[in-house]
């Protein structure tokens, strides 16, 4: 699987320890954007977004919304 695009983030604060990881990734003509979120040693959530591959620049939509979303709550680059 080769990756278009990715980014890796944690946020700490207190006693939270989390990471988010997103990666832009290519389905045949398709594009989806696999998400890996949690705390930092057990970050076993996953899920997709969109639901089904879509197009390049709408895949990229949702990434940047979501990294832009996830910076604003103090999430920094790992």
């Amino acid at each position: 699987m080769s990756l278009e695009k990715s980014v890796r983030l944690e946020f700490r604060e207190g006693r939270s320890d989390k990471v988010y990881e997103m990666d832009l990734i290519p389905v045949e003509d398709k594009f989806l954007v696999k998400i890996v979120y949690g705390g930092r040693w057990n970050a076993n959530n996953r899920y997709c977004k969109p639901d089904a591959p879509t197009s390049y620049a709408k895949a990229l939509d949702i990434f940047e919304d979501l990294e832009r979303k996830k910076r604003k709550k103090g999430y920094v680059d790992q």
